[in-house]
């Protein structure tokens, strides 16, 4: 069984080495940052109640349930999922919760050593390397860090917006794009749009679309946050090659999250930094689903090797499922 616990949704699935889906399941958010204990618990309770449903049998004949889930770096609120997986399991299960950076990391290592670069709303970098070894970078959270993430690119749109409307920077094409994002016509009547939200990083996170799309059409300004990000991105992820991998060795790196729908504008400028430094590294998609990464995460803690057409198979069973 594996599970990928988010802070928007979580989902479970059974399924076999061979990649042959058996049920699949959808739930709420369970990251104890974001929500109670108690919510968490009802989510879990209903992802363990429809897996059941939909296949009791292969239910109780799973041997190893894999839970990778936001929020659970600290030892206590790993302990917490821990704890009521253990009340829900199928009988004869046995249990492992780790932060979600791992189904991301399996996602596209498939169960291999290397680094994932997650970029989202925020942004994380975590790896392990072949001893079992784990470091990460970034993951401070908007008010501190998230460097290279949606937030900070849509934050260094809006600054450049703010620097061309009083005069001491370039003209851009973001200023248009975001007055047109926030039906405004003046660019101070942005203000109350930010600051009277409740939530704002994630309004500003949404701005990083354009930011992309200006980029694509020759924006200087935007193409030059987009260097700033893939350059922040660089370093964070360098900073957990170096911990854990000999410098001659090729490490994996997985470019994951919302930002990456265009890698291709941050790839140039990563390699680059990377040929600098002198570091072997490969930049690579995922092949999986995060959920799909919490099955490969459950086979390689149960010993268990997977069929070489399993991620053919997986994504062909669950892509209707999950939609």
């Amino acid at each position: 069984m594996g599970i990928d616990g988010g802070g928007t949704n979580s989902r479970a699935t059974l399924c076999d080495e061979m990649g042959h889906v058996y049920a699949l399941a959808k739930a709420g958010p369970v990251n104890q940052n974001s929500v109670s204990i108690q919510k968490v618990e009802a989510e879990f309770q209903l992802l363990m109640q429809n897996l059941r449903q939909q296949a009791p049998e292969h239910f109780q004949q799973v041997s190893y349930v894999f839970a990778g889930v936001a929020g659970t770096g600290k030892e206590e609120a790993r302990l917490r999922v821990h704890e009521i997986l253990e009340d829900l399991r199928p009988l004869n299960a046995s249990i492992e919760v780790k932060h979600d950076g791992y189904n991301a990391l399996y996602a596209g290592t498939l169960g291999e050593p290397g680094v994932v670069q997650i970029s989202g709303t925020g942004s994380l970098t975590f790896g392990m390397n072949s001893q079992g070894n784990t470091a990460r970078a970034g993951g401070w959270g908007y008010l501190i860090g998230d460097e290279g993430s949606g937030y900070a690119l849509g934050r260094d749109a809006l600054s450049a917006m703010a620097k061309e409307q009083d005069g001491w920077g370039e003209p851009t094409s973001l200023s248009d794009y975001i007055l047109n994002q926030f039906e405004v016509k003046n660019p101070h009547d942005i203000i109350p749009h930010i600051y009277n939200q409740s939530h704002p990083r994630q309004h500003i996170a949404n701005l990083s679309r354009y930011v992309m799309d200006a980029a694509i059409n020759h924006d200087t300004v935007a193409q030059n946050i987009i260097q700033k990000a893939a350059h922040d991105l660089s370093e964070q992820i360098r900073a957990v090659v170096t911990k854990l991998f000999d410098k001659h060795q090729k490490v994996p790196v997985v470019l994951t999250g919302g930002v990456f729908t265009r890698a291709d504008l941050f790839t140039p400028y990563i390699n680059q930094t990377f040929d600098q430094y002198n570091i072997n590294i490969d930049l690579i998609e995922p092949k999986l689903t995060p959920l799909g990464g919490a099955v490969i995460a459950a086979f390689r803690a149960s010993d268990m090797q997977v069929n070489s057409g399993f991620v053919n198979q997986f994504i062909q069973t669950t892509r209707d499922g999950l939609e």
